[in-house]
């Protein structure tokens, strides 16, 4: 029995040798050639000019949440109101302006509500 298991360990080690060289002989795959980086011919046009980006936005809107988290800490420190109430209402104003505003489209409307 030991020397029949013997020989098929020393078969199957021979068959998987072979089918190692099977497959070291074999030739390399073909790979997709490698194209140059597209580069646009020139100046991205937009077809309409509200489309262009506004530079000037993201600072803009720093500065409104600066002001607005600025007040917020005021009423919360000088007690005008409890903190509970402040959140509350934050979270309020914003769900009504995400409903009621959900179709303007007039920037400073939309400051003025991340503003409140």
């Amino acid at each position: 029995v030991a020397a029949a298991t013997a020989r098929a360990a020393v078969a199957a080690a021979a068959a998987r040798s072979e089918t190692a060289a099977a497959l070291c002989a074999a030739p390399p795959p073909l790979l997709p050639e490698r194209h140059e980086r597209y580069v646009p011919a020139g100046p991205v046009e937009f077809a309409d000019d509200a489309e262009y980006p506004d530079l000037t936005l993201p600072s803009r809107c720093a500065r409104v949440a600066g002001v607005a988290l600025a007040c917020g800490f005021a009423l919360v420190h000088l007690e005008i109101c409890p903190a509970t109430w402040f959140v509350w209402s934050f979270l309020g104003v914003h769900a009504a302006g995400a409903t009621v505003l959900a179709d303007v489209a007039n920037e400073a409307v939309l400051l003025v509500l991340g503003g409140t």
